[in-house]
């Protein structure tokens, strides 16, 4: 029987890869981790930046404040009620509060419809051309801007011989809302003992009109509505400083001052809100 020779010593050996195709081999694989890196890198960009932008983007203020200023001769610190100090004391904490966009001015004088004191309205917010602006530094000054413009006003009721003697919380109110924003929100600031006193209403207990009961407030608001004197503050927010500050010491005189207003201010002049 022969033998079959396994001897392959003398066949020919398998092909080997040069150089160049293991070099192919290896981009073509680091080409493909970056492709999937990158489909990595876009799904969780596409998911995160409409969070990221939400997140960080940049607050900026809006809606309308307007700053009603009595500078009548009640608003004195000999009287008990210093509307300057008012002024300083809650006028940079309202605008804080509120975060309005602009803010109007109105005066209480004798006749504030018709008083030559007022102030231009302001911007705290405006839009600036350079980059970088620091908001809340820029807002800062022009609510300095705001207190300044203010007690410009009480300033220039006592000095100015036009600005009538006499105190109209009434006109003053409705002086504010040729002021407020259309289709807006609007919430005011009144710094004022809120003691009117003028041809229609003398709200001083002892020589004043007589509002000691319900049936004669009635009657005295029901009369003011036919003269046309209550403000329209529907979807208003009233903010007071001062509010019957000179009366608080005698309850009885302040509690029935206090039922005139707020039947007036809530009912009457439907504003959303009355803060005392």
């Amino acid at each position: 029987m022969s033998n079959l020779s396994l001897d392959w010593s003398g066949a020919a050996a398998p092909p080997r890869r040069g150089r160049a195709g293991d070099r192919r081999t290896v981009l073509i694989a680091v080409g493909l981790v970056v492709v999937a890196v990158v489909a990595v890198v876009a799904a969780v960009a596409y998911f995160l930046v409409p969070w990221a932008v939400d997140t960080f983007e940049e607050k900026r203020l809006s809606g309308g404040c307007g700053v009603v200023v009595d500078g009548s001769p009640s608003g004195d610190a000999k009287t008990g009620f210093d509307v300057v100090e008012q002024l300083r004391d809650s006028l940079p904490a309202f605008l804080d509060k509120t975060d309005c966009k602009t803010v109007a001015f109105s005066p209480i004088d004798g006749s504030s419809e018709i008083s030559p004191c007022t102030a231009r309205s302001l911007d705290l917010d405006p839009e600036v051309n350079q980059g970088g602006v620091a908001r809340e530094s820029l807002w800062a000054s022009r609510r300095a801007d705001a207190l300044k413009r203010a007690e410009s006003i009480a300033t220039c009721i006592r000095s100015d011989p036009r600005s009538r003697v006499g105190s109209d919380v009434l006109g003053g109110l409705k002086r504010s809302l040729r002021e407020r924003p259309e289709d807006d929100s609007h919430t005011l600031l009144v710094v004022s003992d809120f003691v009117n006193n003028d041809n229609n209403l003398v709200l001083d207990p002892k020589v004043g009109t007589d509002i000691r009961t319900p049936e004669r407030r009635a009657a005295v608001l029901t009369m003011l509505e036919a003269k046309d004197r209550i403000p329209d503050l529907a979807d208003v927010r009233v903010f007071t400083a001062g509010y019957g500050v000179t009366l608080r010491a005698v309850p009885e005189e302040f509690s029935i001052f206090d039922a005139f207003w707020t039947e007036l201010m809530e009912v009457r002049a439907g504003c959303s809100e009355f803060r005392k």
